[in-house]
C-alpha cells in the first residue's frame, strides 16, 4: 500500500531505504525546530540578554523523536521591544527555514491522483 507517496511493500524488502525516507523527513523538522531556538538564542545574543544554547528535549518513548526544544532566558528582559524581537526571532527563523525545505520538498516528490 502508498501512504503519502511511502510504499510499504518496497520498504520491507530494504529496510535502510524506509530508514533514510525517515531520516530526511526527521532532519527536516529538527532543522526547522533548530532554527527557530536559534533565532531566539541570536536575538538574545545581539541585545545582551544573557541566554542558554537550546536544549532539544528528547520524547518519553524510545525513537518517537523530540517533543520540542528551549532556551533559558537568565535575566529580564530590559524593554517591550527587545522582548518583541527576541520573542518574533524564532518563528521568522523557523520560516526562513521551512520554505525552502517546502520548495525542496515539492521538487523531489512525485505528485499522484488521490
Amino acid at each position: 500500500y502508498h501512504y503519502a507517496g511511502f510504499n510499504a511493500d518496497f520498504s520491507a524488502e530494504f529496510p535502510a531505504v524506509s530508514f533514510l525516507q525517515g531520516a530526511w523527513f526527521s532532519l527536516t523538522l529538527l532543522g526547522i525546530l533548530a532554527a527557530h531556538e536559534f533565532g531566539h538564542y541570536f536575538a538574545c545574543r545581539y541585545y545582551g540578554v544573557d541566554a542558554t544554547l537550546p536544549y532539544f528535549l528528547p520524547a518519553p518513548l524510545p525513537l518517537t523523536g523530540t517533543v520540542g526544544a528551549l532556551i533559558r532566558i537568565r535575566q529580564p528582559i530590559q524593554s517591550k521591544p527587545v522582548l518583541f524581537d527576541v520573542g518574533a526571532a524564532g518563528p521568522i527563523a523557523g520560516f526562513v527555514v521551512a520554505v525552502p525545505a517546502l520548495f525542496l520538498g515539492l521538487q523531489l516528490s512525485r505528485v499522484v491522483a488521490l
